[in-house]
Order: C-alpha cells, then sequence, then structure tokens
C-alpha cells in the first residue's frame, strides 16, 4: 500500500513554487490535471483537496467518483482564500491527523471550524463552545462531531496546535512571555507546564537550544 499522502489538485494554479517546494518537502502530490490519477494507485492516498475545482469536465468528475468510492476524503476548497487552505494542508500534516473518518457531509464545517481555530489562536477564551456557537452548532454535538471527524478531542487538538505554533515562534527566537500570549495563553507558569508536558524541555530551554545550534550554524559558515 505504500505511505498515505495528501493529493492537492491547483486547478487555477495559484500556488508560487516556494509553496509547490514546501509541499513537496510535506509529501503532499501536486497534480495539474485531474487525469494524471488514472495512472496512481488511487488507494495510497488518504485524500484529495481541490483548490478553485467548480469547472470540471466530465472525465475528471467520473474520476473523483472513483475517489470517493474508494471512501477517500474528498475537500473541495473554491471558496476559501489560497492562504488559508495553504495554513489548512499544514495544519493537517502537521498534527499528524488521520483523515480517513472523514465524511463528506460534514467537510464544510470541518474547514470552518479548523480556520476559525488557526485565525483565532490568540484569543485565550478560544474553547470548545465558542467554535460550536461560531458555526451555529449545539456543543456537544460538536464535540462529538470534531473527535469523529478528526481522531482526536477538541482541547488535546486545540493544546497540539498551540505548542507547535510556539516552537515556530521560539525557534525564531522570540521571548516566551511574546509566545505565551500570542499562542492564547495569559498564565506563563500554566504555558510553560503544558509546553514541558507536550515537548520534553521547558520554552526557555527549547529557544535557548535552537539559539545554540542557530549559533553554531553560523560559526560554521564563516570558518567555511
Amino acid at each position: 500500500m505504500g505511505v498515505k499522502r495528501i493529493l492537492l489538485y491547483d486547478a487555477k494554479k495559484t500556488l508560487d513554487d516556494r509553496e509547490v517546494f514546501l509541499l513537496k518537502k510535506f509529501k503532499v502530490v501536486l497534480i495539474r490535471n485531474l487525469k494524471t490519477l488514472k495512472k496512481k494507485n488511487l488507494e495510497r492516498y488518504r485524500m484529495l483537496i481541490i483548490i478553485e475545482g467548480n469547472n470540471l469536465i466530465s472525465d475528471e468528475s467520473m474520476l473523483i467518483e472513483e475517489f470517493e468510492n474508494l471512501h477517500i476524503p474528498l475537500i473541495r476548497v473554491n471558496t476559501v482564500p489560497k492562504d488559508d487552505i495553504f495554513e489548512l494542508i499544514f495544519n493537517i500534516i502537521n498534527v499528524q491527523i488521520d483523515f480517513n473518518e472523514l465524511t463528506h457531509v460534514n467537510n464544510e464545517k470541518l474547514i470552518e471550524a479548523l480556520l476559525y481555530i488557526e485565525n483565532n489562536l490568540q484569543n485565550s477564551n478560544l474553547n470548545l463552545k465558542s467554535v460550536a456557537n461560531h458555526l451555529f452548532l449545539n456543543t456537544a454535538y460538536f464535540s462529538r462531531f470534531f473527535r469523529e471527524s478528526m481522531g482526536i478531542g477538541f482541547k488535546d487538538y486545540l493544546i497540539k496546535l498551540r505548542i507547535a505554533k510556539a516552537k515556530d515562534m521560539l525557534e525564531n527566537g522570540q521571548l516566551v512571555t511574546d509566545v505565551c500570549m500570542t499562542v492564547g495563553y495569559t498564565n506563563l507558569s500554566y504555558f510553560s507546564q503544558i509546553f514541558k508536558k507536550q515537548v520534553g524541555l521547558s520554552p526557555s530551554i527549547y529557544r535557548k537550544y535552537y539559539q545554540l545550534i542557530i549559533k553554531e550554524e553560523k560559526n560554521v559558515q564563516k570558518i567555511l
């Protein structure tokens, strides 16, 4: 079967060269023509994402139907800005979520929820209820829907997302206090506790570690 990957169909070729390079690095298979799917073993892929895929010809529609018949999730993102889609793709990869249980009926709600969470990470009041309210869904229903769709509970997902962003900021040398506030924590001690539990190091030690790596790389470059 091989490693399951995400297939991304960029129908209007909106992604630039840098983004295409990053997609390849994260093993996202970018296709410009859906007909190329005929040559691929579709069962190797866990999701098909279509950017701006409204104007599909009949042959392409048949291929998509074949993809769906294999119970591989299909997400159409023709109404969402490209930058948000790119964030969503990396969000999916970084958190390492299994999308095999996604249902086509609820894809739009799921995408809306993920994008809302991504765009409101800094809000310390972001929680299950606030996202459910944004989607006009019952909180208990949304909790079940999120867990069934994502294979992870809302609270755990939010923590993983915040810590992933915190790691990225710390690696770039930002101050621990600034990182704490930016990822939605108001209590520095609590943030440090959560971070250490997830990463194995405190935020300050993690930051120092990466600063040392950067310093060593610069020293090596000087020698070369």
